[in-house]
């Protein structure tokens, strides 16, 4: 009796991803009327979805799902971009997909504004060049305000939004699951947020973001130190300077092995030396078989081949190493902690009461949450990290990739005040004015405090920019054997309105200002010219005699002209005054003449007359002759 054997492998099957293309829906009356539904986005940088902020199982659920990314041939019209499941088979224009992210934050905003035009279309809306629901956005942590800006601009300024909410996608989502556990009121925890491009870890106290003990944990201030001893006054400014040493290093390193590849190529023919025939068979070993003998005989077996042996795929180590990269990120060589080694970093800026209240509820969530086992090695971990017998609480979130579209349209539907960007406050207050709520990113100044011993930098000199003068600096010039003497020195234009600017503090106004705007911006200037011209005045018009007289730089001032300023350089007192210029008679019908003091052998130096050549006059040679015989 025989018996099966198990086979020692597990065969998965793979099918092609092909998508279809997102069909366009109509807005429901329900999300017109009594008011304008909130359209929520999760913004992600593998997936977005899109849907209505509506209860039930139809509307409460994202109406759209795609990926973040755009498919267009190079020259090709912008209608005929491809967005998400409209590209069928993604493999084949790989090469052609572009996303608005850079890591998990949005810089490409053309590709941004297409998502919002693809998203606008299949939701149903209609209306022309404008958006009447307002529009809850996720964003990643800490984001920068100059994308916001951006973001916002791009929602009010070309698609004419009411209100803009933004909020972090992973405590949407940390919110969400709270409420479905039924735990009320502010919660603390901490967040693991793994998603495409980045892991975050996001502490969570009394429910709102804890970053003030990240930044006051006795790291900043050294660093603060360490660059004003560098003479410089952020962290963007030291960023500069180590991304342009690096390629400054790259490029020199290029060079070397460059200049070594040309050495070896030119040394290559002189160290070799020339080997005969019988020398290269002498050398070989006898026990070596002769690989065209074992050539001619594989060749000679004709193995038997399954047909599905093509289109089999042996995965061995790979399918462990894929998800390890999230907790050690130097198998692909990337210089950076793992999750769990980012987890007790931010741990360790806490005090142990904290502590243990951050890791009674750590919660996972993203798409990399959904490799099978993540949670027991998180649990693990934490076990090899925690102190002996302390306690913690893993919780995985319910629906890890959509929790936080979830928790945004939760948000929008319970009617917040506090939250919303309106259009007047983006016209107030600018782009990147962010209305904080409980599940938004938080606003903290960052100030760099210049200790008070710190080198001051050199003094500006004192300009005075006096009407029609060149701006002077005052400088000492200490003569010989006399004491220093302030002389005007002159100062270059540009330059002394850059140290003006520097010396003089930020205006700030105490009465209220009027700004006035144009009637007609584009052609006032236009209707303002011919009302002069009708005013018949006299002056501000230069005639011909004028042009002939006076040269083609002369200007005619009127009240709506250029103003002449002469520029008069003010000489040093301590400069070496010219020699003085001899004087010259230009009698009528003569050649001018100079005096020079000729020295008579024995007695005192006459003056004599010396012709001197003038520009469009001859001298008569007899002249010339008459100086060279007297000088003689």
């Amino acid at each position: 009796m025989t018996t099966k054997t198990e086979p020692v492998c597990q065969i998965f099957t793979f099918r092609d991803c092909k998508t279809s293309p997102d069909p366009i829906y109509e807005i429901p009356a329900q999300c017109l009327h009594p008011s304008p539904v909130p359209l929520v986005i999760d913004n992600g940088s593998f997936h977005t979805r899109a849907g209505w902020a509506c209860k039930g199982d139809e509307l409460g659920s994202p109406r759209l799902l795609f990926r973040s990314v755009a498919a267009r041939s190079r020259g090709a019209a912008r209608s005929e971009t491809q967005i998400g499941n409209d590209i069928s088979s993604i493999e084949p224009l790989r090469w052609l997909l572009k996303s608005q992210f850079d890591r998990n934050v949005v810089v490409n905003f053309e590709i941004q504004e297409l998502i919002f035009d693809h998203i606008f279309t299949h939701m149903g809306i209609t209306s022309e060049a404008k958006v009447e629901h307002p529009v809850v956005v996720t964003e990643a942590p800490c984001n920068p305000l100059h994308c916001r800006q951006m973001m916002s601009e791009l929602l009010f300024e070309c698609y004419q939004v009411p209100h803009v909410s933004y909020g972090v996608d992973a405590l949407y989502s940390f919110n969400s699951n709270n409420a479905q556990r039924g735990l009320q009121g502010p919660q603390t925890g901490i967040v693991l947020s793994s998603g495409y491009h980045c892991s975050h870890i996001l502490p969570v106290i009394n429910g709102s973001v804890s970053v003030q003990e990240l930044l006051d944990d006795g790291l900043l201030e050294p660093f603060h130190k360490s660059l004003v001893e560098l003479n410089m006054d952020s962290a963007e400014e030291l960023q500069s300077y180590v991304t342009k040493l690096q390629l400054a290093v790259e490029q020199g390193r290029q060079r070397l092995l460059a200049g070594d590849g040309a050495e070896g190529r030119a040394e290559g023919p002189e160290l070799d030396p020339q080997m005969d025939e019988g020398d290269g068979v002498a050398l070989m070993d006898p026990d070596v078989p002769d690989h065209n003998a074992l050539m001619d005989k594989s060749a000679s077996v004709q193995p038997q081949f399954n047909m599905a042996e093509y289109h089999q795929l042996f995965v061995g180590t790979e399918r462990l190493r894929c998800p390890e990269i999230v907790f050690q990120p130097s198998l692909t060589g990337e210089d950076q902690m793992g999750l769990m080694e980012t987890l007790h970093y931010v741990l360790a800026r806490y005090t142990p009461s904290q502590q243990e209240a951050l890791v009674s509820n750590v919660f996972l969530t993203g798409g990399n949450t959904l490799y099978p086992g993540m949670k027991e090695r998180v649990e693990r971990e934490l076990l090899a990290m925690r102190p002996f017998q302390s306690h913690y609480k893993v919780t995985l979130a319910a629906r890890p990739a959509v929790d936080a579209w979830y928790g945004a349209r939760d948000w929008a539907l319970g009617g917040p005040v506090e939250g919303w960007i309106s259009r007047q406050d983006y016209e107030e207050k600018g782009g990147d004015y962010l209305s904080e709520h409980r599940a938004s990113n938080v606003f903290v100044s960052m100030r760099i405090a210049k200790p008070a011993h710190s080198v001051p930098r050199p003094a500006e000199p004192a300009v005075s920019t006096a009407t029609g003068d060149t701006p002077t600096a005052a400088a000492a010039v200490a003569a010989p054997g006399g004491p220093a003497v302030p002389v005007p020195v002159p100062v270059p234009v540009h330059a002394s309105v850059e140290a003006e600017a520097r010396m003089k503090p930020p205006l700030r106004w105490a009465a209220q200002t009027l700004v006035i705007l144009a009637a007609r911006p584009a052609v006032d200037a236009w209707y303002g010219a011919r009302d002069w011209a009708l005013g018949g005045p006299v002056e501000g018009w230069i005639s011909r005699q004028d042009y002939e007289e006076k040269g083609g730089d002369y200007l005619s001032e009127h009240r709506a002209s250029n103003v002449f300023v002469s520029m008069r350089i003010a000489k040093p007192a301590h400069s070496v005054p010219r020699p003085a210029e001899p004087a010259v008679s230009t009698a009528t019908g003569d050649t001018p003449t100079a005096a020079a003091a000729v020295a008579a052998p024995g007695g005192p130096a006459v003056p004599v007359p010396v012709p001197v050549p003038v520009h469009g006059a001859s001298v008569p040679a007899s002249v010339e002759a008459e100086a060279r015989m007297v000088t003689s």
